[in-house]
């Protein structure tokens, strides 16, 4: 980002991370799996049931 953020009263912010540290190089399939897996985690639905 080259500007400036302004950062409104009573507006929610969220910024999203992640770091991948490895020792070696990193192969272009693993590169854009683990882009993917960050960009488009899964999603995950937890079902209630009452006995």
């Amino acid at each position: 980002m080259d500007r400036d953020w302004v950062l409104e009263p009573g507006n929610d912010y969220q910024l999203r991370y992640r770091m991948f540290v490895y020792d070696g190089k990193i192969d272009e399939s693993k590169a854009e799996k683990l882009w993917q897996d960050f960009a488009f985690p899964p999603k995950v639905n937890v079902d209630v049931v009452n006995e």
